[in-house]
Formats: structure tokens, C-alpha cells, sequence
């Protein structure tokens, strides 16, 4: 997540009662902090588990095709669970 994103959450996520941005409550602050914080990490999460679907099999080949294509599938599938209430 670049600073661009960020400012543009920002402004998008507080209300200043007037044109002047330049400060926020501390409980606003922390508060946006944490929605980042979990976008950021949602973001990570998902970019691993697509890491996990295309992992090569070059050198693995002795591995069955249905076996390795499990292998990928419930790896991305159980990083993709850690995002569900339960698992966080």
C-alpha cells in the first residue's frame, strides 16, 4: 500500500468540520490506523495465496497431477481462511 492509497483513504474515511486537515482526533487516528492495518494485511494475504497457486513444479514432477494441483489449491485455500473471523 503506497502513500497515495493511504492519503486517499484518509480523506475519504475522516470528517473535518472544516477545510483545515490538519488534525484528527487520536481515537480517529488510531482508528483509521487499524482499517489500513487490515487492508494492508488483506492485501499481503491475498498476494500470497496467488504466490501459492503458481508456484512452478519444475523439479516435482515425480508428484501426480491431481496431488500437486491439491497441494496448491488447499495451500492458497488455507491462507485465504486466515482472512474469516475465526481464524484472525
Amino acid at each position: 500500500m503506497d502513500k497515495q492509497r493511504i492519503k486517499d483513504e484518509a480523506d475519504a474515511f475522516f470528517e473535518w468540520p472544516t477545510h483545515d486537515k490538519t488534525h484528527v482526533t487520536t481515537t480517529s487516528m488510531l482508528i483509521f490506523a487499524g482499517v489500513i492495518a487490515e487492508m494492508a494485511r488483506a492485501e499481503e494475504r491475498e498476494a500470497c495465496a496467488v504466490a501459492a497457486e503458481a508456484i512452478e513444479r519444475t523439479g516435482r514432477e515425480w508428484v501426480k497431477d491431481s496431488l500437486w494441483a491439491n497441494i496448491k489449491r488447499d495451500t492458497a485455500a488455507a491462507i485465504r481462511a486466515r482472512s474469516l473471523p475465526a481464524n484472525a
